[in-house]
């Protein structure tokens, strides 16, 4: 499941014509060297100008070539330039280095710290609003005024009660925080039936939802390195699982 922005990977991509790639004659030494002052953890290995695979910067250890260290092209993940961004992040995160082709062949690459790029934070953050906007119908259509206006917290309440002494027609709903949902939502039968997991964990991943957008709205906040390539990965999932199950 996507959602209708969902962005190809290639504009997460380095390009090999401007990556630096090792070739797979040079020395392990000089490569862990070459890699280690260009802070990079892997990178992409050639041979005759072709891609042979790619090799970690810790796998680098011992004497010999590049060449002897590498994950083998035919042992590596290829996707498509076009592929979703969604599937890309899961990829990576379980693969570590994903390549991707086009008409012309292998063109491509992704690594962990690519899922901080802009078409990642774009996806993700358009993923997080659309389980919020669908959360506030349910909550809406399930809960009395009383027990959401109960829920405003600061500022929140400042906005509403502005709101109600200019007689702008509003949603007690629309002035509620994300945080708000932690408590709301397990009280809706349509949430919680659609909540792709144990009911009980509900709340607590809302609150890594929460986390999550939180993040992907601040291009200064690291997401692959705050939540690692997996849990970004599997709040990816669980975020599609839950917006697909709620739209039904």
């Amino acid at each position: 499941m996507s959602i209708p922005l969902d962005l190809p990977s290639w504009e997460i991509a380095t390009s090999l014509e401007t990556a630096h790639c090792l070739p797979s004659d040079m020395s392990s030494t000089d490569a862990r060297s070459l890699l280690g002052s260009l802070s990079f953890d892997q990178a992409p290995v050639i041979r005759d100008g072709r891609v042979t695979g790619w090799v970690r910067t810790a796998h680098l250890v011992s004497r010999g070539l590049v060449g002897a260290r590498i994950t083998e092209l035919d042992r590596c993940t290829i996707l498509a330039r076009d592929t979703p961004v969604s599937d890309t992040i899961k990829a990576v995160a379980r693969d570590h280095l994903v390549f991707l082709a086009g008409p012309g062949g292998i063109s491509e690459f992704v690594v962990p710290s690519d899922l901080d790029r802009h078409a990642v934070r774009c996806y993700l953050y358009v993923l997080v609003s659309e389980l919020e906007m669908r959360m506030a119908d349910s909550i809406d259509a399930a809960l009395p005024p009383e027990d959401l206006i109960a829920a405003l917290k600061g500022g929140e309440r400042k906005r509403y009660n502005e709101a109600v002494d200019a007689g702008v027609e509003t949603r007690v709903v629309d002035y509620l925080n994300f945080s708000a949902y932690k408590t709301l939502a397990p009280r809706v039968p349509q949430i919680v039936e659609a909540f792709p997991g144990d009911p009980d964990q509900l709340s607590v991943q809302l609150e890594h939802l929460r986390v999550l957008r939180n993040h992907v709205a601040h291009p200064t906040k690291p997401m692959a390195l705050v939540f690692g390539p997996p849990e970004l990965a599997r709040l990816t999932q669980l975020g599609e699982d839950f917006v697909s199950a709620i739209r039904r």
